[in-house]
């Protein structure tokens, strides 16, 4: 008796992997739950990954801002937190990834995919790892007399959102024009956090600035724009400081609550808001100097 062979569409092979990207499951659940073989799912993924620069060709096409992005090859990483969707930006950087450094938080509660490369990366030398004890500012990177970075780690607060995401790594970069923050997935608290035990370490230096009293031109708006991360404190009931932009990396999903209604309702009275996927076109890239 012959066997009928079953035909899988193209966004049913997608969602399984990216699925298993997000690290939730390990692929044998995923390829059980669904009735596949695990095989299938792995070449699955190895194709997914393999074609991953086609989608950013067709993103280059309506984009200069990412024509410049893509021109650019990163020569290390710096991971916020060690979710799938932070990690698989780097597969889109460049295809020799493994052999950048990785500077990164502990990653001993992550999923095990994460695990197994951060172990990886460990043994080729080049991960670099922050112990998440506590929030606190890592340290500061000066490039002249104008440009500086400064490096947080956030601290687990009492917002409703999982403790690697809060004790993640947040870049602020300062020059006399652009004050930039990038995020991830850490919340307004749990930065605030981060700069008062930082401040706390002062003697006769100018203490940073809460996120409320802080002049950010461009923010990259922390995971992804949802209810999880105390929002209120955008603004804390102060003087509104007016920033320009500030860019939410999501795909417009109400259902899955990114953005959420408040958090960017919030976020509009001291920005320009924009999506990624709606809002694509009218971002232009942020130009800074490394």
């Amino acid at each position: 008796m012959s066997r009928t062979r079953r035909n899988f569409s193209a966004k049913f092979k997608s969602e399984l992997v990216i699925e298993l990207l997000k690290g939730e499951k390990d692929l044998n659940t995923i390829a059980t739950e669904n009735n596949i073989q695990p095989n299938l799912l792995r070449n699955w993924k190895k194709e997914f990954l393999d074609k991953a620069s086609v989608v950013f060709d067709d993103i280059r096409e309506d984009s200069s801002a990412m024509k410049k992005i893509f021109a650019n090859t990163p020569s290390f990483f710096i991971l916020s937190h060690w979710d799938m969707d932070h990690i698989a930006g780097s597969f889109a950087a460049t295809k020799s990834f493994l052999d950048r450094k990785w500077f990164v938080p502990d990653c001993a509660d992550a999923c095990l995919s994460a695990q197994r490369l951060a172990k990886y990366l460990d043994l080729k030398g080049n991960l670099y790892r922050v112990e998440r004890s506590k929030g606190r500012m890592i340290g500061k990177i000066y490039i002249g007399n104008n440009i500086i970075y400064k490096l947080y780690m956030g601290e687990k607060v009492s917002c409703d959102i999982s403790r690697p995401n809060c004790e993640g790594i947040v870049i602020k970069y300062e020059d006399m024009n652009t004050t930039l923050l990038m995020m991830g997935d850490v919340n307004y608290a749990s930065f605030n956090k981060a700069v008062n035990n930082y401040n706390k370490t002062l003697s006769n230096n100018v203490p940073e600035p809460l996120f409320a009293d802080t002049l950010i031109d461009y923010l990259i708006v922390p995971h992804h724009g949802s209810k999880h991360t105390d929002y209120n404190l955008i603004t804390e009931n102060k003087p509104i400081i007016k920033g320009a932009k500030a860019i939410i990396c999501c795909t417009d999903n109400e259902g899955a609550n990114r953005p959420n209604y408040f958090h960017k309702e919030k976020l509009k009275e001291r920005f320009n808001v924009f999506t990624t996927e709606s809002d694509a076109k009218k971002i232009d890239y942020i130009k800074i100097q490394l």
